[in-house]
């Protein structure tokens, strides 16, 4: 062991006399320094007075300290050493330092004849300096009188659930050795972790506020108040330090929340379950137990009910143990700071664990009540509220015998409790009907009736009433009677609640609804098409469900004969409305309007009759509804007759002709000729003048040499610039070998069908897009339609160093000024309107060029369409490609959600318009500007049917089409991509889609979705457009999928996709 002493001590000199003359030097200080230790322990067991140690009870010298060398400073300095101290040190143990100093000095004498020393005296005081100084150790730390004392709190909060103020209070602490000196009260705010949503201190050593107070008194309480500045899960930590500056800490937790309360989501219900979902849960009919004749109903609020600001901050999660803290360098190491197990929360209502609770409700209680008057009387619900067992998103109620009848009304009221004591109570109804409905007349149908639902319509008709929950609906199914089980069409025949209005044809209901008594529906004669051969001998059966409110149901059926009478079944029209929409010396363009019909179409026969009588037969598309003939003569009437072919017999082929639409075109006459002008002839005298002077020049210029010379320079210029541009013109393509024709490339393999729009004239040489032709060199034609053509081709750089692969989307040969126009369009609303997005096809510039006309430059894309890449995975699906498939849907939804941002809505969105590049990403592409109203109504609208929702669908068009529109349309898009490239509602014709649709069917669950994607697709095909959840909104659910790389690089987090777009 190593000690030092140090003494402070004041010098004697300055109270001595002067010196007389034969005193020479006089030096007083210290001669002498003792220290003596003593070391004791506390008493032992059953004495009072304490232990000395006796073997280390030592004296010790200062060393080099005499008479004659003195030490005059005012503060002695001395270092001892022990090398043998071998005790242990406890707490309660003292060591008593015991310092003594003793003074003297010299004097040195002068003789004061010869001035010259003549002694030396030693002097040794009696003077002695005797100091004590104990030190007294303790290791422990403070403790608490725990139950000994229950009146007094290590720490305690006066309600760790409030909407007041936060009251601390602490008693009873004391350190037996030291003594306790102070206590510290830290304040956090708890935060949600990242990750796991644990509540815990973001800062353990930085809180919020920290309040400091003198200890005085084990008997006194302690009382800190504090107001956090916002509501929140706060936690308060006590120190506890001792004059040995050891420390203990208590951590308790406080909810404070002045401010929030109980809402109610918009996008979900209280409900009761067990009535019929297909009446809004309004009606039920008899359900429970047989034996004790019970009648029972569920009833559901899974997240009806929340207090928003505790589920959005995780007020209410469990709480995370404080992580150790702090480091002295010393015995108490790294970590002392710590909440020991026995001073931890355990006590309260707001302690370490999760408190339970569904959206920050930690309680619900029921009541139920009826009555027989349709619920008037049921406004306050009864006193006898049953607290549920746990935390329920539902629960069932029952009423014994005889309670409920037909009309019975029940009420249901829930209240619910979150965690600061706010409550709110909702109700809902349910009525009950245990009876079927009447038929008051056997059905009828009225035949080929005019302006039906469909072209070719019949009209059923039932009268029928149900005097308690009213008929809601007719479910009906079309079948062949001699084979019940083949039903070839069903749907539903809905009956709505009538207005105030509607008297003599309607009747009341107990709860005062008002239903028709007859319910008319029609069905579509092309349902009951047969083979020609059947048409005499089938019949069928409408097979007539009639249901009430409840679900209880009364069964008719209707005998179908006499197949053959009933209008389209053997109906065969022409093309109808045909119109002239351009006329030319040589051709015009017929346009018309497809017929109805039961049938598919085949192809339409456009036959020609010539000035001598002989006949031209032109075939066009099935689809088409316009054509051009050309090659005739100038000012010619030509009869023409359209056919369209049927096809009415799928398996066998076979085909029928329709009936003969004449009309009568007539092409434009020729200018006429008026000769020469004096003018023109004067002009074409002065052309011929300049001719012959520039004949004359050119002569003198190859008989002076100087010709070779100048056209060797055009020629030198001409290559310089036209060299980057190699084959360009298309012209040059046919005599270079290259083959202008379609080619199957997978990047392009749909058909090519340009939307025409308007979009205004635009100058494209103005636009920072705009490209020169001489860095594009065209390669290969990939795809022609009947408004542009689609090439591969390079796009150089400026140095012409290198070249990436692009494709140019070019009018055709011969574009009309319309077609001149609507490219200009094109190219400015790329260029203008849409932007740039990784999963949007880039828009890369347009060349003006006089030969061509302007064309686009867009991206190429290797892999080819999305509908491709499906179809050719479709029996090869290994873990690769369905990892591929999470990441495909996820970007097709970020890039619609960007096309959405813009106002930008595509109409068209389907695995076909979606390419991929050879890293597989995805760009969407085939959008364009909104379509021209009165164009499209001149011609009809060509709409994806099966890609559409029911409200395009409905009316035909995609001209009022929203965001929501593309919605849907991404739902069908992903039921392609985890289907592997199906073909959505496969068997189930474009006529006969909408009535599908509107009786709620939607594509099965694919192979390859999981349910939350497969949730995902049927929230998307929302019959009500308003429903439908936006882009950003289905990004936002699919990115929990997901977690980032830290770049814009994504990754499935649910041990499907790990790969980075491979």
């Amino acid at each position: 062991m190593t000690f030092s002493a140090s003494l402070d001590w004041e010098s004697l000199s300055e109270t001595l006399p002067m010196k007389p003359d034969y005193i020479g030097d006089l030096v007083i200080g210290v001669v002498s320094a003792m220290v003596d230790t003593e070391y004791s322990r506390l008493p032992l067991q059953g004495t009072t007075k304490r232990e000395n140690v006796l073997e280390q009870r030592k004296t010790y010298s200062c060393q080099g300290l005499s008479a004659s060398n003195p030490v005059t400073n005012t503060e002695l300095n001395c270092r001892l050493r022990e090398d043998s101290f071998q005790l242990r040190i406890d707490s309660g143990d003292w060591f008593t330092f015991t310092f003594s100093a003793k003074t003297g000095g010299y004097r040195n004498l002068i003789d004061t004849n010869t001035g010259q020393p003549h002694k030396t005296e030693i002097y040794t005081g009696s003077i002695q300096t005797v100091k004590v100084m104990q030190f007294q150790f303790d290791f422990e730390d403070p403790v608490h009188c725990n139950s000994s004392c229950p009146s007094q709190p290590d720490l305690e909060v006066e309600k760790d659930i409030t909407k007041s103020p936060i009251i601390a209070r602490w008693s009873g602490w004391s350190d037996a050795f030291s003594g306790v000196a102070d206590y510290t009260l830290e304040v956090f705010k708890l935060q949600p972790n990242r990750h796991s949503k644990i509540l815990e201190e973001p800062d353990p050593l930085g809180p919020v506020v920290m309040y400091r107070m003198n200890h005085t008194n084990s008997s006194n309480v302690f009382t800190k108040t504090h107001t956090p500045s916002e509501p929140g899960m706060y936690s308060l930590i006590l120190e506890t330090r001792d004059v040995a500056n050891n420390s203990i800490y208590v951590r308790r937790f406080v909810l404070y929340d002045p401010v929030s309360a109980i809402s109610v989501s918009n996008n979900h219900r209280l409900f009761v379950s067990s009535a019929e979902a297909d009446t809004g849960h309004n009606w039920q009919s008899w359900y429970g137990n047989a034996t004790g004749g019970r009648t029972y109903i569920d009833i559901t609020w899974k997240d009806y009910f929340l207090n928003k600001l505790h589920e959005d901050n995780y007020f209410l999660n469990s709480i995370s143990p404080y992580p150790d803290q702090l480091d002295d360098g010393g015995r108490r190491g790294e970590g002392y700071k710590k909440i020991l197990p026995q001073f931890e929360d355990n006590e309260g209502e707001r302690q370490t664990a999760k408190i339970p609770n569904a959206r920050g409700i930690v309680r619900f209680d029921t009541v139920t009540n009826y009555a027989n008057d349709g619920g008037s009387s049921l406004a306050n619900p009864p006193s006898s509220w049953r607290t549920l067992d746990g935390i329920k998103d539902g629960d069932t109620e029952y009423f014994d015998r005889g309670a409920i009848g037909d009309g019975s009304t029940a009420k249901v009221w829930v209240r619910a409790y979150d965690a600061m004591g706010n409550t709110k109570i909702e109700s809902t109804l349910v009525h009950f009907d245990m009876s079927q409905p009447d038929v008051l007349t056997e059905p009828s149908i009225q035949t080929n009736i005019e302006n039906g639902t469909f072209p070719f319509s019949s009209r059923i008709n039932v009268a029928c009433e149900d005097e308690h929950s009213g008929v809601y609906k007719i479910h009906w199914r079309l079948r062949m009677a001699n084979n019940r089980s083949f039903v070839k069409m069903e749907g539903d025949a809905i009956n709505p609640v009538q207005g105030d209005d509607c008297n003599r044809e309607c009747y009341r209901t107990n709860i005062g609804e008002r239903y028709n008594y007859s319910i008319e529906f029609d069905i579509n004669h092309c349902w009951m098409r047969v083979p020609k051969e059947n048409l005499e001998t089938q019949v069928m059966e409408l097979e007539m469900e009639i249901l009430n409110s409840a679900m209880l149901s009364r069964i008719r059926v209707l005998t179908i004969s006499s197949i053959r009478s009933y209008s389209g079944i053997e109906d065969y029209f022409g093309p109808m409305h045909i119109r002239m929409t351009r006329q030319s010396e040589t051709g015009v363009s017929l346009s018309w309007d497809h017929a109805p019909s039961c049938y598919a179409r085949d192809t339409i026969l456009v036959v020609v009759v010539m000035p001598d009588n002989s006949t031209k037969t032109l075939r066009a598309d099935k689809d088409a509804d316009r054509f051009d003939i050309t090659g005739l003569v100038a000012a010619t009437r030509y009869p023409i007759q359209l056919y369209t072919v049927y096809i009415i017999d799928d398996e066998q082929g076979e085909t029928i002709d329709s009936r003969v639409s004449n009309y009568v075109i007539e092409t434009a006459k020729p200018p006429k000729s008026s000769g020469l002008s004096g003018g023109a002839i004067a002009g074409i005298v002065i052309v011929i003048l300049l001719l012959i002077v520039i004949a004359i020049g050119v002569v003198l210029l190859w008989r002076t040499g100087k010709l070779t010379v100048l056209l060797e320079r055009i020629r030198s210029r001409r290559d310089g610039e036209e060299a980057p541009s190699n084959g360009f013109s298309r012209t040059e393509m046919r005599e270079n070998g290259h083959k202008i024709r379609g080619v199957e490339n997978k990047t392009y393999s749909r058909s090519f069908n340009d939307d025409m729009i308007y979009y205004g004239e635009v100058d494209l040489a103005s636009k920072p897009w705009a490209l020169s032709r001489k860095d594009l060199s065209l390669e290969q034609e990939i795809k022609s339609g009947r408004f542009a053509t689609i090439y591969r081709a390079k796009m150089f750089s400026r140095q012409h160093s290198d070249a990436d692969t692009v494709v140019i989307k070019a009018l055709k040969n011969n574009y009309s000024e319309m077609d001149l126009t609507l490219m200009k369009a094109k190219i400015n609303f790329y260029g203008s309107e849409v932007g740039n997005h990784p999963n949007i096809l880039k828009f890369i510039g347009a060349v003006d060029d006089i030969p061509m006309g302007p064309f686009m430059v867009l991206e190429y894309c290797e892999n080819g369409t999305m509908k491709d890449y499906l179809t050719s995975k479709k029996d090869h699906v290994d873990e690769q490609v369905h990892e591929r498939l999470f990441k495909f849907a996820f970007d097709v939804c970020k890039g619609m959600e960007f096309l959405a941002s813009k106002k930008i809505v595509h109409r068209r969105l389907a695995a076909r318009n979606i390419l991929l590049t050879f890293l597989y990403e995805v760009k969407i592409s085939g959008f364009g500007p909104v379509p021209n109203e009165e164009k499209d109504s001149e011609k009809g609208e060509k709409i994806p049917v099966k890609w559409l929702p029911p409200e395009c669908i409905e009316t035909r068009t995609t001209l009022d089409a929203t965001e929501k529109t593309d919605v849907w349309s991404f739902g069908i898009v992903l039921w392609e991509i985890f289907t592997i490239g199906e073909t959505p509602f496969a068997d189930v014709r474009s006529a006969n889609l909408l009535p599908h649709l509107k009786k709620g069917e939607r594509p099965p669950a694919p192979e390859y979705a999981d349910q939350k994607m497969y949730g995902t697709m049927k929230k998307c095909w929302h019959e009500t457009p308003k429903k439908r959840p936006s882009f950003a909104k289905i990004r936002a659910e699919l990115e929990t999928l997901f977690v980032s790389k830290g770049s814009d690089e994504f990754y499935y987090d649910s041990k499907f996709i790990y790969d980075n777009n491979n």
